[in-house]
């Protein structure tokens, strides 16, 4: 299976596609320099080959991509990620530390069972969220 329709297959709704690497168009963009640089090669004395990363290649439908746009588009998806990553780690601290606020406010309270497994469920769901995160986080890095 492809890395392209594995990531597509294992989108989380909850998330959403915009918040995943938008790997589809970075790998077209490396598709696109692969070929080029090959024709380019086929072309030129691979002595006197020079590397630029800020010479425009023209493409077909008067398109221009280089090696410097696709790494600004690689770092501002990477970018995406993290600030996604972190904004759902922040929720996360801000439920742990609700639950154990509800700890400390019912500490005597922890010997009734209902207390203690509102709790324990309330932890749970934040494991579960946090692996959840931690599959995303996989997906994407």
């Amino acid at each position: 299976m492809k890395y392209r329709e594995h990531l597509k297959e294992n989108i989380s709704p909850e998330f959403g596609e915009a918040a995943y690497l938008a790997y589809g168009e970075l790998d077209d963009v490396i598709r696109i320099l692969s070929s080029k640089s090959t024709a380019r090669n086929a072309d030129t004395d691979r002595d006197k080959r020079t590397v630029s990363m800020s010479i425009t290649r023209t493409l077909s439908g008067a398109t221009s991509i280089t090696d410097e746009a696709f790494f600004s588009k690689m770092d501002a998806e990477l970018s995406k990620v993290e600030q996604f990553t972190l904004q759902q780690v922040n929720k996360l601290r801000e439920e742990i530390d609700a639950i154990e606020k509800d700890m400390y406010d019912k500490a005597t309270d922890l010997s009734d069972s209902g207390t203690h497994s509102k709790i324990q469920s309330k932890t749970d769901a934040v494991a579960a969220e946090f692996l959840h995160l931690e599959k995303y986080v996989n997906l994407n890095f």
